[in-house]
């Protein structure tokens, strides 16, 4: 399992460019001080009905995306 999620992982980042605008998070409550950062967050679906969150923030000095994926 944890190859075919490491595989699909990169072929993630080397297809997206950008997460969907509707994923990107502009509030965090509970938060005094709001990141000063774009951030988005989202889920991608995989086989068998099952789903993939990410988080998403732009790095902008390296012109990527970084993407971080939880299970």
């Amino acid at each position: 399992m944890q190859v075919v999620l490491w595989f699909f992982l990169m072929v993630l980042l080397v297809i997206s460019s950008a997460a969907p605008a509707e994923d990107e998070i502009t509030f965090l409550p509970g938060l005094q001080k709001q990141p000063s950062f774009r951030h988005f967050s989202g889920y991608l679906n995989v086989a068998d009905g099952k789903h993939l969150h990410y988080w998403s923030v732009p790095v902008p000095h390296l012109k990527q995306t970084v993407k971080v994926s939880l299970t």
